[in-house]
């Protein structure tokens, strides 16, 4: 059936008995002036993007349905977006293809609730593009690539991906509830432009492959850049060598600290920790 609603408020499968989809395929796209809500009262309601671009505000499952959302190559871009409104969420069943789900903040600060699987066979792609925040939920699927913007973790024990690619200038973060984010895998920054970590103290990254952990080039926003003490940033299976202190760097110092990246184990694993401390005035001095 073709999708129905109110103003502001479109609906697919909306009703008991019926059944709808919206295919946005091939290059079209599909401007939607408010929210999206699939498979409420009893009805299914199906979205697929499948190399097509659909643009709204909320994109969602609906209550006492079925919904499902299916991405292979397809965008959602946020329009009219505002911060209690989560922009994907609550949809029963929702698939990523090896193309997958592209998600473009286009500028606005968003929540995505909604997790997500590897469609059967592949191993599925989330995309994050365009400047502004990204919070999401927890999420097994595959691959998560952050090329623009700032992904944010909202779930104390955090995961969003099995392996995650941040690149291109683009930024994660553990800053609020999060304070630990485990990945298999984890890219920071390219050899052209640094990738900006935002950790409070506290927070830390834990891969859990051996040599999962690739650092290219990036900065440290740390929280408490002027309270002494030792801190766990990243903790990584198996040996890490010492040399990839050297793409790492902190971004924020506050005057009158010191700051020492170390690499030490623990047990069979390695940790990467940052020392802050006072800078001594013999640390001042230079020929």
């Amino acid at each position: 059936t073709a999708p129905t609603g109110l103003p502001g408020l479109t609906m697919i499968g909306g009703y008991s008995g019926s059944d709808g989809t919206v295919s946005v395929r091939d290059g079209a796209s599909l401007n939607v002036a408010g929210s999206v809500e699939a498979g409420t009262g009893g009805g299914t309601g199906r979205v697929a993007l499948v190399g097509g671009r659909l643009i709204a505000k909320n994109v969602k499952g609906g209550v006492g349905g079925w919904s499902e959302l299916y991405a292979d190559g397809g965008t959602l871009c946020a329009s009219n977006v505002s911060a209690s409104v989560n922009l994907l969420v609550s949809f029963g069943q929702a698939s990523l293809g090896a193309t997958g789900l592209t998600l473009d903040s286009a500028g606005y600060d968003a929540t995505v609730g909604q997790a997500f699987a590897d469609a059967p066979g592949v191993d599925g792609l989330f995309l994050k593009t365009g400047a502004g925040t990204l919070s999401v939920s927890n999420s097994a699927h595959a691959l998560t690539a952050v090329a623009q913007g700032t992904l944010r973790a909202l779930s104390a024990a955090a995961t969003f991906g099995r392996t995650l690619v941040v690149t291109n200038q683009a930024a994660l973060s553990l800053v609020g509830p999060a304070t630990n984010l485990t990945v298999g895998a984890l890219t920071l920054g390219g050899a052209a432009a640094p990738t900006t970590l935002y950790l409070d103290a506290g927070d830390r990254i834990t891969v859990t492959n051996s040599g999962g952990l690739t650092l290219a080039n990036c900065g440290l926003v740390f929280g408490s850049p002027s309270a002494n003490g030792a801190y766990t940033l990243l903790r990584c299976a198996g040996s890490l060598d010492a040399s990839v202190l050297s793409k790492l760097s902190l971004f924020n110092p506050s005057v009158g600290k010191s700051y020492t990246f170390t690499v030490a184990a623990n047990g069979p694993d390695s940790e990467i920790r940052l020392a802050v401390g006072d800078l001594v005035a013999s640390d001042a001095l230079w020929n």
